[in-house]
């Protein structure tokens, strides 16, 4: 049965973190686990974009006035009371 014991291996020894094994000599299978990198982190979503299909499709007219315009002119808005 395999277990698993933490430790580190420095200058050709183990130092072990946690409880060490009763056993001695011992047959020990080492997996590094390397550092993680201070590298700045990718987005975790990658901006979305148009197809380029959809290119010159479709233009914004009149930026700077109201894009949505009201169903009922403004003046029937109180029709209702």
């Amino acid at each position: 049965m395999l277990r698993s014991y933490e430790a580190i291996y420095d200058h050709g020894q183990l130092r072990w973190l946690n409880d060490a094994p009763k056993e001695t000599p011992l047959k020990v299978i080492v997996t590094v686990v390397e550092e993680a990198k201070t590298a700045t982190p990718e987005p975790t979503r990658k901006r979305r974009r148009p197809p380029p299909e959809l290119a010159g499709m479709m233009r914004v007219v009149n930026v700077e006035d109201n894009l949505v315009e009201p169903a009922i002119p403004e003046p029937e808005w109180d029709v209702l009371k």
